[in-house]
């Protein structure tokens, strides 16, 4: 193999996944035309930032990992035995300040080394690892979102980590904030781990919740366990994942319900965001769903446009819901029916239909 071989086949890839700088385009197409000395020149301008910024720091993470691959593909080329085992321990070094950010780069370079994809073996695995619960929230939900399977669920897991610190200090008997409340019920981030639940480890034949329904361990939690974080608020999602067939998605709403239902127990009277019962912030107006769609107070049950009911009293724990929801996007109970029957176990007052008590968790017979 040629010594210009593997360097063009190195520009072709990265050119595909990076929107590269004016000195790294220049590298690049240095690298295609065979002069390594300005390739490398290009490359050594990538540091040329403000010090100390972040955009510095992943310019010069960039440079050390494309200098690394230039010459891992010339000691390849070479059949150079003891320049990669020197690369090897320079990959070691690098791999220290590896983020998730790195990981599409890094990819395409380990495709593109053949025999040599070694030596970005340390900077590949520090990448991944750097996936946790600490991450950004905004960037735990693109890597939710790649490609790679590996990245997919980690990212899930970091999340369902995040979630569960959330609803361990309602248990707690805490409250969220109105940002930890948009966090926690983001329709988004519900779908998104819908669509995840059909990826947990063995379809979810290996995947069994503990005693506390939304328990999670690092590097263990699946889609199914945040979901069961989220609990009431992601019951509406599931009820229509559940009807529409999607994989996982009964087992993830009983998990939920199991979720309400240990945490009534705890704290009676209680709501998903707070111990004291307090109702989820909200906006202070939304649309009316009838065809007027004027602006209704969020403590308004009829719209004072139209007269359409907007939202009804839950008959369990007394907040307001949307007439639109299946449940109550308080405590969880189904939403809209009169109770008219105790719960047999605690004789708490039940909607109609229930499957089981959302206070005692008792399962209740068919009627």
């Amino acid at each position: 193999m040629s010594r210009r071989a593997p360097a063009l086949l190195l520009v072709l890839l990265l050119a595909g996944v990076t929107r590269a700088s004016d000195p790294e385009a220049e590298a690049l197409r240095a690298l295609a035309a065979g002069d390594g000395v300005a390739a490398r020149r290009a490359v050594a301008r990538l540091g040329g930032l403000a010090p100390g910024s972040p955009e510095a720091e992943a310019a010069a993470r960039r440079a050390a990992t494309l200098l690394l691959a230039i010459d891992a593909a010339d000691a390849l080329a070479r059949e150079d035995a003891r320049a990669l085992g020197a690369l090897l321990e320079r990959a070691e070094r690098l791999a220290a300040r590896c983020v998730p950010a790195d990981l599409p780069l890094l990819r395409a370079v380990e495709r593109s080394l053949g025999e040599a994809r070694l030596v970005v073996g340390p900077l590949l695995q520090a990448a991944y690892r750097a996936i946790d619960a600490r991450r950004p929230r905004a960037e735990l939900l693109a890597l939710a979102e790649d490609d790679d399977p590996r990245a997919r669920d980690l990212a899930v897991g970091a999340l369902a980590e995040r979630l569960a610190a959330l609803r361990a200090r309602v248990l707690a008997g805490g409250s969220l904030d109105a940002a930890e409340q948009a966090d926690v019920a983001d329709p988004a981030l519900v779908r998104l781990l819908i669509e995840r639940l059909a990826e947990r480890p063995g379809g979810g034949a290996t995947d069994r919740l503990p005693a506390d329904a939304a328990a999670v361990g690092a590097g263990t939690s699946t889609a199914l366990h945040a979901l069961a974080s989220i609990e009431a608020a992601a019951l509406p999602a599931l009820e229509e994942a559940a009807r529409a067939g999607r994989p996982g998605a009964e087992e993830a709403l009983a998990a939920a319900h199991a979720a309400v239902a240990q945490r009534l127990r705890r704290h009676p009277g209680s709501t998903w965001c707070s111990a004291t019962g307090a109702p989820p912030i909200t906006a202070a107006t939304a649309p009316c769903p009838a065809p007027c769609a004027r602006d209704v107070p969020t403590s308004a049950q009829f719209c004072p446009a139209c007269g359409a009911r907007v939202r009804v009293v839950c008959t369990t724990c007394g907040a307001l819901t949307s007439a639109a929801r299946a449940h109550c996007t308080s405590c969880g109970a189904r939403a809209g029916d009169e109770a008219v029957t105790p719960c047999a176990r605690c004789r708490a007052s039940l909607p109609r239909g229930a499957r089981a008590c959302t206070r005692c968790g008792a399962q209740q017979p068919r009627r």
